[in-house]
């Protein structure tokens, strides 16, 4: 998906001011100024924010329509390192990891929460520190008291361990699959050298059991 986010008389998402979109802004129009035409996108994080600061394990991130921040709470900070005075008017393409941020992972967000009224956002983000950690949550339009979006809300949980955790199943899944694949192939080679020594029905069955049974012995560490 593109940079536009614009659809039929759907409003336009305003392009980043800068080249990655990251950089603060402090111009009029901008968040961080006293633009009209975001004050009550404004009150709206405000209230949202009061309302769910003691939540300290939810980041809460309200953005205008460019994306750029207009509210970032105290479990933000927590979560990624930034304090709010840094983020504010800046865009939250910032936590996103360089290759999502070249992939337009995070203008695709805003879209899709435009088109469909609700984005997940289950992926890697970055700290302050450079470090990443797993967000999970969602992206959801702001809307005035006419229906019209007037901005985003991004709230999510940082969920690095439980992320972690499937991964190492994952890998462990994934070895067990492989010695699964290696013992067959041996019970495989086991079976047609037996088939190959044996004349009688039953002496094949024999040697079968032989083998199989060898293979079921314990391997002693080395």
């Amino acid at each position: 998906m593109g940079d536009d986010a614009s659809s039929g008389s759907r409003e336009p998402l305003p392009r980043p001011d800068a080249a990655d979109g990251t950089e603060r802004t402090d111009h009029p129009g901008d968040p961080a100024g006293p633009d009209a035409r975001n004050g009550a996108l404004r009150d709206d994080a405000e209230r949202i924010g009061a309302i769910l600061s003691s939540a300290s394990d939810d980041a809460i991130i309200a953005l205008n329509l460019g994306g750029r921040v207009t509210h970032w709470n105290t479990g933000a900070e927590h979560v990624t390192g930034y304090a709010a005075s840094e983020m504010l008017g800046r865009s939250a393409a910032l936590i996103f990891t360089p290759e999502d941020r070249a992939a337009g992972v995070f203008v695709g967000e805003l879209c899709a929460a435009l088109d469909h009224g609700r984005a997940p956002n289950e992926r890697w983000h970055l700290r302050k520190d450079g470090s990443r950690f797993w967000a999970s949550g969602s992206m959801l339009p702001l809307l005035d008291a006419e229906g019209r979006v007037r901005g985003f809300l991004n709230t999510f949980r940082d969920r690095t361990e439980a992320r972690l955790d499937v991964e190492r199943r994952d890998r462990m899944l994934g070895e067990m699959r492989q010695r699964m694949g290696n013992t067959l192939a041996g019970v495989r080679s086991v079976v047609a050298q037996a088939a190959c020594q044996v004349a009688q029905p039953e002496e094949f069955l024999t040697a079968i059991d032989a083998c199989l049974a060898a293979l079921a012995l314990p391997v002693a560490p080395s």
